[in-house]
């Protein structure tokens, strides 16, 4: 009996060990999945926050990349603002030199044109003397006529014909 009361008490024991065995095995998959869980939940967290980083970096690039795009627009527009206020600069300073050159031609050109004026006025008037000389003469030499006929008709008989000397009534036929 004895025999066999070590071998209840041997497998007491050996049970007893086989429980506290396998609760200890029990505890440590116990201790383990806690661990998996936090760690689970740790990546999951992690995973969260890597996300929400990436969004933020995600909208920190959008921003970026706007405002380079918005001060790229603004360089451009300020460029060609300055291009066109230069151009305008240029078709000012331009227009300014035509008029200058302009205000300086006319005083000639008005010279030019006041000397042809008087030409033209010279010959005018020596051609109007020249119209005036000949009407003058021709007047003289109607008269000068009109003077021989008057005396030759006065001196002769009524119905004898008239003796006329073309020579001394046309002092114009002499020269």
């Amino acid at each position: 009996m004895s025999k066999l009361l070590d071998k209840l008490q041997g497998a007491e024991r050996e049970r007893m060990e086989r429980e506290k065995s396998a609760e200890e095995v029990a505890q440590a998959r116990a201790g383990e999945e806690r661990r998996g869980l936090d760690l689970a939940r740790k990546r999951q967290a992690a995973e969260v926050e890597l996300r929400r980083l990436a969004h933020a970096q995600e909208a920190q690039t959008r921003k970026a990349l706007d405002s380079a795009a918005a001060e790229a627009a603004a360089t451009q527009a300020a460029q060609e603002r300055a291009e066109r206020k230069q151009e305008m600069q240029q078709r000012a300073l331009a227009a300014r030199a035509e008029a200058d050159a302009a205000a300086a031609k006319a005083p000639s050109a008005r010279v030019r044109a006041d000397a042809k004026a008087l030409a033209v006025l010279q010959k005018r008037l020596a051609a109007a003397q020249k119209s005036e000389a000949q009407a003058n003469r021709r007047a003289e030499a109607e008269s000068a006529a009109s003077d021989v006929v008057r005396a030759p008709t006065l001196d002769s008989a009524p119905g004898e014909p008239l003796k006329l000397k073309l020579e001394f009534a046309f002092p114009a036929a002499r020269r």
